[in-house]
């Protein structure tokens, strides 16, 4: 009688541990709902006492630099606690590991002429070929297309990546899919951006507790003014009340994000936060 009461007051804490230590979600018809942990997995724990847990950082689902290691080989990594799952189809090519000069330069012109060539950039008067003649607004969109891949190398958050015209129709939204396209082998979310600062915290709120780590916001209007949106630009760690729960969680806040607009106005609080490239 006493193993058995010892038994389920250690079931009671292990489910307790559990319900606190992560957001668990139920997989309905029509998406997710808030759930709790099932039983059975206190009950695996129990049996199970040796077992570790390993700490998981990220997941990534493109090679990335991760501290001052290459991450290319599927699976965990221990090192720097990160699980790389790449999308199924991908393959990744083989590359030089000291690459010279030309393969740089040919690399450089893949990107210009085949992969974006067709996109008018503002200021586009420049020779191709050399990228120390790249253009602001273009070398802008490259480090965007640079940034889901070496993130993980440097500490803090990353300023969210503009995408300005002065008119629709200028390929701003295919220019952002194709950054998390390339980065994550499929067609990246896109929002809209919520006028109302409580929907925008929910929106950011829901993603982060999806695992999302690369979202676009299309068509950004008028003047941009947020506080939800200025924290999560500066803030590793996201702090909310996820909707369905009564308490407030923290959640490792690894997003990255990519808006579009036309002729967005932006207050004090985001030109050090945004960085801009835009499109005539």
């Amino acid at each position: 009688a006493i193993s058995m009461a010892m038994d389920h007051k250690l079931h009671v804490v292990i489910f307790d541990l559990l319900t606190q230590s992560a957001i668990w979600m139920r997989h309905i018809k029509d998406g997710e709902k808030p759930s709790k942990p099932s039983r059975d997995i206190a009950k695996a724990i129990i049996a199970t006492p040796d077992q570790r847990f390993p700490i998981v950082n990220a997941i990534l689902q493109s090679p990335a630099l991760v501290a001052n290691k290459l991450i290319i080989e599927p699976g965990y990594d221990a090192d720097v606690k990160v699980i790389y799952l790449p999308h199924e189809d991908f393959t990744l090519p083989q590359t030089s590991d000291n690459p010279t000069y030309l393969e740089m330069r040919s690399a450089v012109k893949f990107l210009l002429d085949e992969v974006f060539g067709d996109f008018m950039f503002s200021h586009n008067d420049y020779d191709r070929l050399d990228w120390r003649e790249l253009n602001t607004d273009r070398a802008n969109y490259i480090g965007g297309l640079l940034t889901p891949f070496i993130k993980y190398a440097f500490k803090g958050k990353i300023p969210m990546l503009l995408l300005d015209a002065p008119a629709p129709g200028s390929g701003k939204t295919k220019l952002a899919g194709l950054i998390g396209l390339i980065a994550t082998g499929k067609d990246p979310l896109i929002k809209n951006f919520p006028s109302e600062e409580s929907e925008q915290r929910k929106t950011i709120t829901s993603s982060l507790a999806s695992s999302i780590e690369f979202l676009i916001f299309d068509n950004m209007t008028g003047t941009l003014k947020s506080e939800a949106l200025a924290i999560c630009l500066t803030s590793p760690v996201w702090l909310d009340r996820l909707l369905g729960f009564s308490r407030d969680i923290a959640l490792a806040n690894n997003l990255m994000l990519v808006a579009t607009s036309n002729n967005l106005l932006l207050t004090e609080d985001f030109p050090r936060r945004i960085y801009k490239s835009r499109l005539d």
